[in-house]
């Protein structure tokens, strides 16, 4: 079920009639844009959505878990992928996903122009990141891009109504900003990460910063995606950011405020400090 603005479902029809061979689809974390790159794939393709992943012709790929990042070597494999002939008499027979290709290194960016420059005839490649603007413009100029834009608040309600309870249903939407992806995972308990991250990253603001520290080794040895776990902070200051203020709470919106500066900044330093232990370090003594 898509459940987008009527502008963004108009994009994502008109580019199933007339699929280009390079597509970005762009929005926040949580918007939902895997769940559209797989729905256009399956469309382009003619196949159930829910057979794409064994389909020989369709691969997606994303960050490694543990890395923060996609390299070029990753990318190496990708245009092997594309060198293989298909079989077939549709038009379009293979589809590639990227998902997260913002988190590209700059040798990684370089290194697919290529393949968006001269793709195979018969592939479609479909690029998501969290915006347009954090890859470098040669990508931007070679793909077409789709915003994804949600619907509004009455109709994501309504569409998810026989779901959950109407209390469960605000306090998800609250949770989520209105992110449809991420908002459907938290009514339908899908297999999400950022829900489980979210737990996570409450769990770790209600403990005393001692405790705090000592978390920090069993987030690095389980090799978690620290960006994620950055999002769900993020989310949650948001969140209380938002509820202060319709309490008029002057107080505790600065509070949260000064927490998401932080976090914010360690999102930044993490794409170029290795030191994870040291960024967790400072972050959690912080907020």
């Amino acid at each position: 079920m898509i459940i987008l603005s009527e502008q963004t479902k108009r994009q994502i029809d008109n580019f199933i009639q007339e699929p280009t061979h390079g597509l970005l689809i762009t929005g926040s974390e949580g918007t939902g844009k895997l769940f559209v790159a797989k729905y256009l794939a399956s469309k382009i393709l003619g196949l159930n959505e829910a057979n794409i992943e064994n389909y020989p012709y369709f691969l997606q790929m994303q960050i490694v878990p543990g890395k923060n990042v996609i390299s070029i070597d990753q990318i190496r494999e990708l245009k092997k992928f594309l060198k293989l002939k298909t079989q077939g008499r549709k038009r379009i027979r293979r589809v590639l996903i990227l998902k997260d290709a913002h988190a590209m290194l700059k040798a990684a960016q370089n290194a697919i122009l290529k393949a968006l420059e001269e793709p195979p005839v018969d592939t479609v490649i479909i690029l998501t990141a969290t915006g347009s603007n954090r890859l470098i413009d040669t990508i931007n100029s070679r793909v077409h891009e789709i915003p994804l834009t949600g619907p509004s608040k009455a109709n994501l309600m309504k569409a998810f109504s026989s779901k959950a309870s109407k209390e469960a249903l605000q306090s998800a939407y609250l949770m989520s900003g209105g992110r449809v992806g991420l908002f459907s995972s938290l009514i339908q308990n899908e297999d999400h990460e950022l829900p489980k991250f979210i737990s996570l990253a409450k769990r770790i603001l209600s403990m005393p910063k001692y405790y705090r520290l000592i978390e920090i080794d069993k987030i690095i040895s389980q090799e978690l995606e620290l960006d994620v776990l950055l999002q769900a902070f993020s989310i949650i200051t948001v969140t209380g950011m938002r509820i202060s203020a319709n309490k008029h709470d002057e107080r505790q919106v600065r509070n949260w405020h000064s927490k998401l500066v932080h976090i914010n900044d360690t999102r930044s330093k993490l794409r170029f400090n290795p030191n994870s232990k040291l960024l967790l370090t400072n972050l959690f003594l912080s907020i």
